[in-house]
This record gives C-alpha cells, sequence and structure tokens, in this order.
C-alpha cells in the first residue's frame, strides 16, 4: 500500500508541474556566447544570472511565487559561459518554476527574458524558447549604449527584473553598481531586496 501511494504522489509531482518541474529535471547546463550586437566582439566578464522560484505544491493558479535559489555565471576571455541548469538541490514539496535569467555588463543593454531579441536564433522569441537556446548554446548579442541617458535608464531599473535577494547574485550586484557608480547612481545596498522592473 505504501509503495503504491508513494508512487502515485511521485507520478503526481511529474505530471502536476507541467513544464516547469520538467524543464528542472533536464539535467542538463546553460552556455553559450555573449558578444556585441555590432561587432560580434565576444564580451569578457558579462555576468548571467539564473534565478529559480518555487509555488508550494498543491497550489496552482494564481499561486504566489517564492525565491528558491540563484546561481550565475562570469564570462571568459572569448565570451563564453556554462552553467547548471536546474537548482543545486530539489524539495518534493515545492514545485521549481521555470527560472527567470538576466545576462548584463556594463556598458551594454541586459538581455531578460523580456528582451529575447538579443538572441541570434530565430526561434527564440518566447521565454521558454530562450531557455531551449541556452541548452543547445546561445548566441547572446548585447546592445551598446550609446548615450549617457541610455546607461542611466538601465542602471536606474530595479535590478534587470530580479525578484531576489542580492545576497544570491553578487556578482550582478557588482556589475552593476559599477554601471550605477559610472552615471552618478548610488550603489545597490546588500541588504536590500530588489523589486521587477517594468
Amino acid at each position: 500500500m505504501r509503495r503504491i501511494l508513494f508512487g502515485f504522489v511521485a507520478g503526481l509531482l511529474v505530471s502536476s508541474s507541467t513544464p516547469a518541474l520538467r524543464e528542472v529535471l533536464a539535467g542538463s547546463m546553460f552556455h553559450g556566447q555573449v558578444v556585441d550586437a555590432e561587432t560580434n566582439t565576444p564580451i569578457e566578464g558579462a555576468v548571467i544570472a539564473v534565478i529559480w522560484t518555487y509555488t508550494p505544491f498543491g497550489l496552482y493558479m494564481e499561486a504566489p511565487k517564492y525565491f528558491y535559489q540563484a546561481t550565475e555565471a562570469i564570462t571568459d576571455a572569448e565570451g563564453r559561459f556554462s552553467m547548471p541548469d536546474s537548482p543545486a538541490e530539489d524539495n518534493p514539496l515545492k514545485v521549481v518554476n521555470r527560472p527567470w535569467f538576466a545576462v548584463f555588463s556594463a556598458g551594454y543593454g541586459p538581455s531578460t527574458p523580456a528582451k529575447t531579441k538579443t538572441f541570434r536564433s530565430p526561434t527564440a522569441t518566447t521565454w521558454t524558447d530562450a531557455l531551449t537556446a541556452l541548452r543547445a548554446g546561445a548566441i547572446i548579442a548585447l546592445p551598446r549604449l550609446k548615450t549617457p541617458a541610455e546607461q542611466r535608464r538601465v542602471a536606474d531599473l530595479p535590478p534587470l527584473g530580479i525578484d531576489a535577494p542580492v545576497s544570491s547574485i553578487p556578482q550582478t550586484i557588482r556589475a552593476l553598481n559599477r554601471c550605477r557608480q559610472s552615471v552618478g547612481l548610488q550603489p545597490y545596498s546588500q541588504a536590500a531586496t530588489p523589486g521587477k522592473s517594468p
């Protein structure tokens, strides 16, 4: 009886999680290259942040999402990066949602699920498509910010739409603070929890 109950619960976990948990269970890597959109020059030192949220098991539809885990990667001299595409820990009582991501380098416009045009892939037109492209090895072309006004607009947004404790994304916050200080803005506090950008 216990085996039957366990099998039912396990099957329910997998089948009810929709694409979110299936993405997490994929077990592959996010990888690719970050380049300058105009020159195709690799961008060294760009930060890639991936944020997972979860919904408590048993809640559906408009259930609230809570911060779960975050991971970051920095591009090498060739603009390349590689990082896990799933959280380091698993909790069967939490349904992990598809991750939010942000790619950022000072002096460039960011790439986020709301800005998938930065992907050099004709099929990466949606958030889910962008995640698929990241697993296949995406080329992400960041647009250079050409005026101080553009730089200030990007620097003045809450951190790239990331709704997570800044202590969980230190590399991203350092990069954003360099950008903020270059246009005369105060750095983000390490104690803050940023909100989502428009």
